[in-house]
């Protein structure tokens, strides 16, 4: 990592963890631009700077730019497409698909009930 902070000069519209228990992200509205910029820092030690554009059919990650722990860096580009209940996310490194992934929401009752912690029993 470089001496600099790695966010941005902007307070933040939103700072949580991330549904993975293992990560952490801050996002930035930069309304003037129409994009959401973000710093994402996973359990591994790595951080990753992109922004998030609106597009016809979802959004655009233009150039996500990842620095492992390690300091090797990676440069990506993703897009989700969104149709309904169902969108799918494409990332690229230069012109190579190096992952797609497609998700569908679906109802809760579709899913196991989850046990309480502590109690032993299923709900």
């Amino acid at each position: 990592m470089t001496g600099r902070s790695p966010l941005p000069a902007r307070p933040p519209i939103y700072t949580a963890p991330s549904k993975r228990s293992d990560a952490f992200a801050t996002h930035f509205l930069i309304a003037e631009e129409s994009r959401i910029d973000y710093v994402y820092f996973n359990s591994l030690g790595g951080v990753s700077r992109g922004s998030m554009q609106p597009t016809e059919t979802g959004f655009s990650f233009p150039d996500e730019n990842y620095q492992a722990p390690d300091g090797t860096t990676r440069t990506m580009q993703s897009s989700w497409t969104i149709d309904g209940d169902r969108w799918q996310q494409n990332t690229r490194e230069g012109d190579n698909l190096v992952w797609q992934v497609d998700y569908e929401r679906r109802p809760l009752s579709d899913y196991p009930p989850l046990s309480r912690p502590g109690d032993g029993r299923r709900e």
